[in-house]
């Protein structure tokens, strides 16, 4: 006991004293809750208005009896009350839904490691942003009915013009309609989500922003399509899951066919080690062999499966280092040329006239476009 006696007191004469220790950098340092923010806001009002309640007592007025009073300062103090209440409350749901939100969306998904929940977390941030602004419209809306309810407005009228005007403008503003519920499947459908690259039609790019009744898709180049929902027939989705490639050599009718398969199998394992582009690689480059003999040269295929949007990357790569091997070992790329053989004994005019014959013949195969 005597010996953890001293131990102790040692430890406790070795700490920092208090006066030393920095407060904002233990604060900086503490797991801060991003829905602290929102209650210290309701909290502040809510002592707001007791305070108010209370200096009210010390002059002598009973707010809560005023509210129920029947006289004209009761119903203003009952409005006030109901207005500031509504208000309250509706600023309480709005601070904890968007800071839930915005926590939501501040997860990367190039973060993530599992794809499952990768996936999950690229829907959530296309989602989301619309989440956000039907709540918003929600609440505003509540709390306005909820404000002319409590100054003495009848919304009762109000409701039943609204539905009227809202079959008006639907019957009136039916494309309107259509983009809305258009979208809305699609994003039901999960047929597309922020950040990847689509197609629809001859515009491609990829989505950059998602409205109640638009797309927005940033084309590669710079350019910006806005698309309306209810125009969208069909898309065609380019990041999801794997992108298979396939590339085609025209080589000679000499060609060492198991020469170029070797060749293809080493540049495949050599990208797959390659430690920027080889973890995005899920099956190595590899020959198909013969795809078909055309007239002048055979066309060989070659393959591999990437991860989506990082195809073109390992492609550029692949044709740089098939190009470098084929020319290392001595194999050419086809070129569709004639060749003229003549007898070493013809004379000019021989070797001119199979020379025309040649041309014809590639002119026929070659025609000019455009007349």
């Amino acid at each position: 006991m005597m010996i953890i006696s001293r131990i102790t007191i040692t430890a406790l004469m070795r700490t920092v004293p208090i006066e030393n220790i920095d407060t904002d950098e233990v604060q900086s340092a503490l797991p801060r809750n991003p829905y602290i923010p929102a209650i210290q806001r309701s909290v502040q009002a809510v002592l707001v208005i007791l305070a108010v309640m209370a200096l009210a007592a010390a002059w002598g007025v009973d707010v809560l009896a005023l509210t129920n009073r029947g006289s004209s300062a009761g119903n203003i103090a009952r409005a006030i009350f109901n207005i500031v209440a509504a208000v309250l409350v509706a600023d309480l749901i709005w601070q904890l839904a968007r800071t839930a939100i915005d926590t939501r969306l501040s997860i990367r998904t190039e973060d993530l490691n599992d794809a499952s929940i990768a996936r999950r977390n690229a829907r959530l941030q296309t989602l989301l942003p619309l989440l956000r602004k039907f709540l918003l419209v929600i609440l505003t809306s509540m709390v306005g009915m909820i404000i002319l309810s409590a100054i003495g407005v009848d919304i009762g009228p109000l409701l039943a013009g609204a539905g009227v005007i809202g079959i008006a403008i639907g019957f009136g503003a039916q494309a309107l309609v259509r983009d809305i519920v258009s979208g809305i499947f699609f994003l039901v459908d999960d047929a597309f989500r922020i950040g990847e690259y689509i197609e629809i039609g001859d515009l491609r790019g990829t989505v950059e922003g998602i409205s109640i009744r638009s797309l927005r898709l940033r084309h590669h180049r710079g350019a910006v399509h806005t698309i309306p929902f209810g125009e969208m027939k069909s898309l065609t989705n380019y990041s999801r899951d794997w992108a298979i490639v396939k590339l085609e050599f025209r080589v000679p009718f000499d060609t060492d066919l198991k020469l170029v398969k070797k060749i293809v199998k080493q540049i495949g394992q050599e990208l797959m080690q390659n430690p920027e582009i080889g973890s995005n690689i899920l099956e190595p480059l590899k020959s198909q062999g013969v795809r078909r003999m055309e007239e002048y040269n055979m066309v060989v295929g070659v393959k591999f499966t990437a991860k989506p949007g990082e195809q073109f990357t390992i492609r550029r790569e692949a044709y740089h280092r098939i190009r470098d091997a084929f020319d290392a070992h001595g194999i050419n790329f086809a070129s569709r040329d004639v060749t003229v053989r003549v007898s070493p004994d013809a004379g000019p005019k021989e070797v001119a006239k199979a020379t025309l014959a040649a041309a014809q013949v590639f002119t026929d195969s070659h025609p000019l476009k455009g007349g």
